[in-house]
């Protein structure tokens, strides 16, 4: 049997194309009278374009594609654009007469067409789709992710509901939905993909820092290699864990990895109530601080809610809502201009358009600008109760003299912080982490936490870090003074500018030679550094981000910036 393939429509398809639609759409379920040609168009053919799936030069099926920015939709016939939520502009597009021959029906091929529909969207800059879709095929379009709007359509005596999803949506839900996945990527195995662009789903994944690893050996069989890597692309803590951590680990270790934990982390949440004076009851430990977004997120909203976060910010948050979730996010942009500062004041006008939860990082990541608290409070009295104030802590404890959210956050029903012990207390590797929140809140989030998520070693290592809090606030001192060393040795180095910041790491900026080649000269010599452009949709080019190291690595990675910059510019 011929190889199936999937392309744009030629000139000689459409005529094609057009007999389809008439043996369909007018002879068979009578949506359109009878006419002497045989062939069924309209006007919209005039800048529509089809996808085809043929085989051997056959048309099997076919979807039609109304590209954005066009003057006419198919919809316009039958409803007003002022009935719908969304602007008719330049990044909707309408998909149309999804059609199968009936020898062909309860094959791939609808999900195959209505995937390369979206790839085209995509690929064309089309950030929410329209369709109208045939009420017997409702079921199908729900389950590849779209949206009824609760508007019947009647054409002819063919009943359709009018109906949207973003591509985002369609994105995560062919990607997260196991059999359509299958189903696609099985035929696309067996496909011939002819399209003008690529078949591949942009990367469903939030991008992290960790390249180190590929230096050192991702199977951690070659830990010695550690040594001539400096892993300055995540924010690990530069110091060890106290020393009497290391010690009770050190003496009670084989105990540990053999024996189950307790199931709720009990121990540890008594040892957080005690060390920040908040109720038990309002806090929730986790393994680490992205397993609590991704647990309280998916209980926290749903396609509908309205999200607001800062760009650029750390990217978890933006990934779990749009790609997970499905959800359209709104952005509050801070600006390089400002130094990419908080500007309270444009903030609270931004609010005025009503949110149901508001992503803070407090200092934030990558700009490690910081918010007072003051500001943050006098945001939190603008709020309507509805609407959920996040803020994650992770790198508070490195600002001296900051004030944690956390007691605001426990008598509060509308604040959740979220804290971690990974950065500013060396426990990266146990993955410890805690939210703050009203009772009800956290015993709600607490049915959904799975038995033992946080590992004994994990719950041990941070219950005795807590009782050694004097050990960690002189390592936060540290950190200034080496973030100020580091951060005068760059802006010695020509080439490189510095945007301040006030946590454990540096943005800087590279005005004449390009990140794509300077990142992989500094990793060829062993400093491995963040590319933060993933983190926002306005991220100013040739931005990375540095972490702060101690004394001697600070040194070392100044070392290798200003070789590989002075090769570049003695190459141009």
């Amino acid at each position: 049997m011929a190889q199936l393939q999937l392309m744009l429509a030629s000139q000689d398809d459409r005529i094609a194309i057009y007999a389809i639609r008439y043996d369909i759409y007018a002879k068979e379920l009578e949506q359109h009278p009878p006419n002497p040609e045989g062939s069924l168009s309209d006007e919209l053919d005039c800048f529509n374009e089809y996808i085809v799936a043929k085989r051997a030069q056959t048309i099997l099926g076919f979807i039609s594609i109304t590209p954005p920015g066009s003057p006419r939709y198919s919809i316009d016939k039958y409803l007003d654009r002022k009935e719908f939520a969304f602007p008719f502009d330049g990044n909707l597009c309408e998909l149309r007469i999804l059609t199968i021959r009936q020898e062909h029906r309860g094959t791939e091929l609808a999900l195959l067409l209505m995937f390369s529909a979206l790839r085209w969207a995509e690929s064309n800059h089309a950030s929410r789709i329209l369709a109208m879709g045939r009420k017997a095929l409702l079921p199908f379009y729900k389950r590849v992710g779209f949206e009824l709007l609760g508007k019947p359509i009647l054409s002819g005596s063919v009943e359709f509901e009018a109906m949207t999803a973003t591509s985002l949506q369609l994105r995560s839900q062919l990607s997260n939905d196991l059999m359509l996945n299958q189903i696609i990527m099985r035929g696309l195995e067996q496909s011939a993909w002819q399209l003008p662009f690529s078949s591949d789903l942009p990367s469903n994944s939030c991008m992290h820092g960790g390249e180190f690893f590929e230096a050192i050996g991702e199977d951690l069989q070659t830990l010695e290699r550690r040594a001539e890597v400096i892993s300055a692309d995540v924010l690990d803590a530069w110091f060890p864990p106290a020393p009497e951590v290391i010690e009770v680990l050190t003496k009670d270790l084989p105990w540990l990895l053999q024996t189950s934990p307790p199931l709720a982390a009990s121990g540890l949440v008594n040892a957080i109530s005690h060390a920040r004076t908040i109720p038990k009851a309002c806090i929730l430990a986790g393994a680490g601080s992205s397993d609590l977004i991704y647990l309280a997120f998916q209980r926290l909203l749903t396609r509908k809610s309205r999200v607001l976060v800062l760009d650029p910010m750390y990217g978890e948050y933006a990934y779990v809502c749009e790609q997970l979730l499905g959800m359209d996010i709104d952005r509050f942009i801070l600006k390089e201009s400002d130094g990419f500062a908080f500007d309270d004041a444009r903030f609270e006008r931004q609010l005025q358009s009503g949110y149901d939860v508001i992503v803070l990082v407090n200092p934030n990541n990558p700009t490690g600008t910081y918010i007072q608290a003051e500001v943050i409070e006098r945001v939190l009295s603008h709020l309507p109760p509805s609407t959920i104030l996040w803020i994650d802590e992770a790198y508070i404890d490195f600002v001296q003299g900051s004030q944690t959210l956390e007691g605001i956050a426990a008598r509060s029903r509308n604040v959740i912080v979220c804290k971690t012990l990974s950065k500013a207390y060396a426990l990266s590797g146990a993955r410890v982490a805690y939210l703050v929140a009203h009772p009800d809140t956290i015993a709600a989030l607490r049915q959904w936490t799975p038995p033992w998520s946080v590992s004994l070693p994990a719950q041990y290592a941070a219950i005795e870090t807590l009782k050694h809090l004097d050990y960690y606030s002189a390592r936060h001192l540290e950190t200034e003074t080496l973030r100020a060393e580091l951060a005068a040795g760059l802006e010695n180095i020509p080439g490189i500018t510095i945007i301040s910041g006030i946590a454990n790491f540096l943005l800087c900026k590279l005005p004449s030679v390009q990140l794509q080649d300077f990142l992989p000269s500094c990793r060829s010599r062993g400093l491995y550094m963040r590319d933060v452009s993933s983190m926002g949709r306005v991220v100013p080019e040739n931005i990375f981000r540095i972490s702060v190291k101690d004394h001697d690595t600070n040194h070392r990675m100044l070392r290798i910036i200003d070789s590989v910059l002075k090769n570049s510019v003695a190459k141009r």
